[in-house]
């Protein structure tokens, strides 16, 4: 994992020490939270948060060879290698990667993307204007990490911290100089970004998400402008940020930020704002008023909703000093992301897409783009998360029930829960319930898809939501290969 070995002492500078044994004057090749990935000289950071309790696994890590043990508890019985107590093994723990690989950050442009929606696609928006500037860019996110010729699936939108701080490390050494990465509520606080230099940040927006890990809205909220005013507003090579001009959050940001900041939105009192837009199945064109003059817009995603990821991307590009020309070439360039309002081709003359859109607001907007660039009726395909929080669910239906003319609720990674009680949970978003005039049931996912792309006529729109670029489908302690746009085709075909 790391480059050349680290004193573990050198590795501890700044951090306040509890209690210490043994010699650390020793070197250390990598950090790691998972003894099972343990090599010998590694340093074992025994994690103890709301997923795991790491002190149950020193011994396994110590029999793997690990050099030393980080911890926060005191130890049982002899560990056997050094150790260093410390408070929180997490707070130290992205310093510490970061120190391991040399500050990465320091060296190169880290753009950070966080916000309930729009994340993804505004991030790889950013990868491709940064390649149109000419730089060498990178991307840290949901669907994977890209630089260069490098494609690699993380499992989690943001990375623990020290694959985080090696894949910073890994791109400057392959030449990037800007990366735009996702910053997730979960990657905040779980200080997997921690120790990161960012250079800005781009806040996309509020809506009701992972309320089973925040206690409420207001935690949700805080923990974005905590980042914002924090990692960002003061990071010591920080250039500004973006937030957007009509989400009450974004306000509370533009209001307290220090530093340079620009707003995005639909509203001409935005520093980024959209003109003469021409809404099509194929994507959107226009123009944006921006503090460096007007841009020509032309995107090749459709959907309003793209219009403001395109706004975010530009403001950051902006206040990165990346001339407007090659805000404009990047733009264009994107092709859209996997999943993400992703079109599926067909000889039917329907407008069928793919997206990942699992929040009320999501859907709505989604939705939205879908009444936009079709004249027939609006169909829609969603289902909720098992083992996550319950009180979205009807509020996704009241979102389907209003931008929708049929809805089809089915199943979406329904975990230990029954398919049939998420369903429920559902309906009580719909006035009437299931009636199969407009509103039908189906848990089976692929005869739900089957079943819209079966009642939809020529010029008619379906969007089947929740999935997006996932491959599977979760039920019970089951993974089971399932792919939303493969099975559209598949459906098309028969």
């Amino acid at each position: 994992m790391g480059g050349r070995p680290v004193k573990l002492n050198t590795l501890l500078t700044h951090v306040i020490l509890r209690e210490t044994q043994g010699d650390l004057d020793l070197d250390i090749n990598s950090i790691r939270m998972d003894s099972r990935k343990i090599e010998p000289g590694d340093l074992f950071a025994a994690v103890k948060d709301f997923y795991r309790d790491g002190h149950s696994y020193i011994a396994h890590a110590v029999e793997q060879g690990a050099a030393a043990v980080l911890l926060s508890d005191p130890p049982n019985e002899e560990i056997g290698v050094p150790w260093v107590r410390v408070h929180n093994v997490l707070e130290c723990l992205g310093p510490m990667c970061s120190r391991l690989h040399d500050f990465p950050s320091k060296k190169m442009a880290v753009i950070g993307v966080t916000g309930t929606n729009g994340k993804t696609t505004t991030a790889k928006m950013l990868e491709a204007i940064i390649a149109s500037d000419a730089q060498k860019g990178g991307f840290i996110g949901t669907t994977g990490v890209s630089y260069g010729s490098t494609k690699v699936h993380t499992g989690l939108t943001t990375p623990e911290a020290p694959e985080f701080q090696e894949l910073l490390s890994k791109m400057l050494s392959e030449g990037v100089q800007s990366a735009a990465v996702e910053v997730s509520s979960h990657g905040i606080t779980l200080k997997r970004v921690h120790g990161t230099d960012f250079s800005c940040g781009v806040f996309t927006g509020l809506g009701r998400d992972h309320l089973d890990f925040h206690e409420d809205m207001s935690d949700y909220a805080e923990t974005k402008i905590n980042w914002m005013l924090g990692a960002v507003d003061h990071s010591p090579v920080g250039r500004g940020g973006v937030v957007p001009l009509d989400d009450e959050t974004g306000r509370i940001i533009l209001s307290e930020f220090r530093g340079n900041i620009y707003s995005f939105g639909f509203d001409e009192e935005a520093d980024i704002y959209p003109q003469a837009l021409e809404y099509s199945a194929k994507g959107t064109s226009g123009r944006l008023a921006s503090p460096s003059g007007s841009l020509s817009l032309n995107l090749n995603v459709p959907g309003k909703h793209n219009v403001r990821n395109a706004m975010a991307a530009a403001g950051a590009a902006l206040i990165m000093g990346i001339e407007p020309i090659s805000i404009v070439e990047g733009l264009q360039s994107f092709k859209g992301v996997p999943g993400r309002f992703e079109s599926i081709d067909n000889e039917r003359d329907l407008f069928i897409y793919v997206d990942y859109a699992h929040t009320p607001d999501a859907l709505q907007a989604a939705l939205k783009s879908l009444r936009e660039i079709s004249s027939g009726r609006v169909i829609a395909v969603f289902g909720c998360g098992g083992d996550r929080d319950r009180a979205k669910r009807p509020e996704m239906a009241q979102a389907a029930v209003e931008n929708a003319d049929i809805i089809v609720v089915t199943s979406d990674n329904p975990r230990s829960e029954d398919p049939d009680v998420i369903i429920s949970d559902i309906l009580v978003g719909v006035p009437g319930g299931a009636n199969g005039e407009r509103v039908f049931v189906e848990a089976d996912r692929r005869a739900a898809i089957k079943s819209a792309v079966e009642m939809a006529e020529p010029g008619d729109a379906i969007l089947i939501a929740g999935k997006g670029h996932e491959t599977s489908q979760i039920i019970g302690d089951k993974v089971i290969p399932f792919d939303d746009a493969q099975i559209v085709r598949e459906v098309l075909a028969s």
